[in-house]
């Protein structure tokens, strides 16, 4: 309401920051990210249910969305002043499973009742709870693993804005996926096929 009555400001909203694109670094406490905790827990399940394969992956670079703010600051607006920052160029699961398992220990791809017998041996061992603690809260009440949000981010404007400002977010290839995983090998939160 202040912007439509003359204040100078913004309204930007981003989506999962991630890893730089131009060379895979990321924030230094990656313990607090909720999404990297998610995808940490997976890779020490060994496993993911079959059912979750359909879904994408949303990696907004956070280099990219900095550029982004500066070409919408760059080409100031009177009238356009609120932005969906998110990178629309998501990467489908079994893409980035795929990806993963080329270079690190293997995430399986099993179906539901597998995956729960593999988080019951979890669940009884004491020593292990821990390693589901990035997915504990997405499990509904039949046990099932749910990701899908009646909210529907629409960020056709923004992107077409962007566009014709001279921004464009990048495609989510091998090259990144291979950067963002090895960050996380370098913090030995991942394993190599060859480390001993």
């Amino acid at each position: 309401n202040n912007i439509l009555n003359g204040l100078d400001g913004y309204i930007l909203r981003v989506g999962n920051l991630m890893n730089r694109f131009t060379d895979g670094k990321f924030q230094p406490n990656v313990n607090e990210n909720a999404y990297i905790n998610r995808l940490i827990s997976y890779y020490k399940i060994g496993c993911i249910p079959n059912y979750l394969l359909d879904g994408y992956l949303e990696l907004t670079p956070v280099d990219c969305c900095a550029n982004a703010i500066l070409k919408i600051l760059q080409y100031n607006s009177k009238t356009n002043r609120i932005f969906h920052l998110l990178n629309h160029k998501t990467i489908d699961i079994y893409r980035f499973i795929n990806i993963l398992n080329k270079f690190y220990d293997k995430i399986s791809i099993v179906n539901n009742e597998t995956f729960l017998k593999t988080i019951d041996k979890i669940l009884n061992n004491p020593y292990s709870n821990d390693i589901l603690s990035g997915i504990i809260n997405d499990f509904d009440e039949n046990r099932k693993i749910v990701y899908s949000s009646p909210v529907k981010i629409k960020s056709g404007f923004s992107i077409k804005y962007l566009n014709k400002v001279g921004f464009d977010w990048p495609e989510l290839d091998e090259d990144y996926i291979k950067k963002f995983l090895d960050f996380f090998y370098n913090l030995n939160y991942f394993k190599r096929k060859d480390d001993v």
